[in-house]
């Protein structure tokens, strides 16, 4: 494969999965208020989400398709101009959100198992921040309109 390929593959599977949480999340106005399991399905929901957002970044920038789960290390293998405009963007410095980061590193696969958790604390807020970010990148790297919601 080119290095775009990857690229196209991991960020179209990240735009994929972004019209999803969009159209049954944010569009039909759902809150914890309103379903009960919205906070479990939203932690886990996010975290996959800026997983693969966060890969699809590396393969721009290596060419390769990365592994791993937690987000605070495949953030740290971003390029550094990067990674101060994804902080920035988000309204901190890089060291604060690695701290963030390492945080919330690993709920995609933690939250699967929510009853065997000792420590259930998750920054929604952080992680919605976080995929509008990378979002944004992604939309700038492929040159693509950002999605309507029309369109979904």
């Amino acid at each position: 494969m080119k290095k775009n390929d990857h690229f196209t593959l991991v960020s179209s599977a990240f735009l994929n999965y972004w019209k999803f949480y969009l159209k049954f999340y944010y569009w039909n106005g759902y809150t914890e208020k309103d379903i009960a399991s919205y906070y479990i399905i939203n932690t886990i929901f996010t975290s996959y989400l800026a997983e693969i957002g966060l890969k699809a970044l590396l393969a721009y920038e290596t060419g390769t398709i990365c592994h791993g789960h937690y987000i605070d290390k495949l953030f740290i293998k971003l390029h550094p101009q990067t990674q101060e405009v994804i902080a920035h963007d988000m309204g901190y410095k890089i060291h604060e959100l690695l701290k963030k980061l390492k945080e919330n590193r690993n709920h995609f696969s933690h939250w699967r198992y929510y009853y065997e958790l000792k420590c259930n604390q998750v920054d929604i807020k952080l992680m919605e921040s976080l995929l509008n970010t990378i979002y944004v990148c992604i939309i700038y790297l492929r040159k693509k309109e950002p999605l309507k919601k029309d369109e979904i």
